[in-house]
């Protein structure tokens, strides 16, 4: 077995497919089976709406590959314009053999519009090379919160980061925004972060925030999760999924209040969950089955034509001619 992963990956700790799939490649390297020439893979795993054109000519070159599609949620979600949503269709409906979604909730969403047949649920998993935790954590005079979020997009749940802000005082907070993110008209954006300056963050907060709205499977709640921070997430897309008994969700701002103060009380409860779910955490492993699931029932897998794949060439040219227009708007 001999896995190709096409993705433009990222040396700093930047966006969840690049930390997640740094990762799984990782794994698949002491396995044996991670392979740097495209030519002589079996599988090929692609990511989201990235490298569409370029996947396109991987699907040409090499139809007898099976590719492996890794969704999260609709990007339309997160931005105006529904053609996002449609480069992750190209990439499902005339690249894909099979499809990883990253939650239930992210399966739920996509219900009756992606066509791989074949598929399975699998969230992401932290490196424990890099986020991990090594001391037993405990409260101490004011509660540190940190946010993680590598786009800026409406729905990272600023009006709860406002509230935080402007409250921190009357309730004993502090909070570390990372990322790329604007707060009361501020530019807080650092995005040259290593990992292992990462694992620091978070080793010196006490509870990781996030207020983001239909996120699939936040990467940097699944990290810091494994640095043993409980989690207070908006109750939304697949955080209540992932959270489990390691924190609280709220739906509103006399929620978000009411789970701090539960987390607060039961600091050591909620922080020894967060690493117990952490460790029974296989998803890198599941992946490896599901690759080998598919390569044993290979003549099952649902094939595409070269045909079909210069058809879809020209449906992606013609959007992404759409895009360059609306960007020029």
């Amino acid at each position: 077995m001999k896995v190709y992963i096409s993705f433009n990956f990222d040396p700093n700790s930047f966006g969840g497919g690049n930390n997640f799939l740094k990762y799984l490649k990782k794994y698949l390297k002491k396995k044996g089976n991670s392979i740097e020439r495209v030519k002589n893979a079996d599988v090929i795993i692609i990511n989201s709406h990235h490298q569409v054109l370029y996947n396109l000519y991987l699907k040409f070159r090499f139809p007898s590959k099976l590719f492996i599609h890794r969704v999260d949620g609709k990007l339309s979600n997160h931005r105006n314009k529904m053609y996002w949503d449609e480069l992750i269709k190209i990439q499902n409906k005339f690249v894909s053999n099979a499809t990883i979604y990253q939650s239930n909730w992210s399966k739920r969403i996509w219900e009756g519009e992606l066509k791989s047949h074949i598929n399975e649920v699998i969230v992401n998993e932290a490196d424990p090379d890099l986020f991990r935790s090594d001391t037993h954590k405990y409260l101490s005079g004011r509660v540190n919160l940190i946010f993680v979020s590598w786009s800026s997009n409406k729905n990272k749940g600023s009006e709860y980061l406002e509230w935080v802000i402007r409250e921190r005082d009357s309730y004993n907070l502090n909070l570390q925004i990372i990322g790329n993110l604007e707060i009361n008209n501020k530019s807080r954006s650092r995005f040259a972060v290593t990992h292992s300056e990462m694992q620091t963050l978070y080793k010196q907060s006490d509870i990781f925030l996030f207020p983001a709205k239909d996120e699939a499977c936040s990467n940097a709640l699944i990290e810091a999760q494994a640095c043993g921070l409980p989690i207070l997430a908006l109750n939304s897309g697949g955080n209540p999924e992932l959270v489990l008994d390691s924190g609280e969700t709220f739906n509103n701002i006399e929620e978000m209040i009411s789970g701090l103060n539960k987390i607060v009380k039961n600091y050591k409860g909620y922080s020894n969950a967060a690493i117990k779910i952490t460790n029974n955490r296989k998803s890198v492993q599941y992946y490896e089955e599901f690759i080998k699931s598919l390569l044993v029932n290979e003549k099952q897998v649902r094939k595409v034509s070269r045909i079909k794949i210069i058809y879809a060439s020209f449906i992606l040219l013609k959007l992404k001619i759409q895009i360059v227009i609306d960007n020029l708007k």
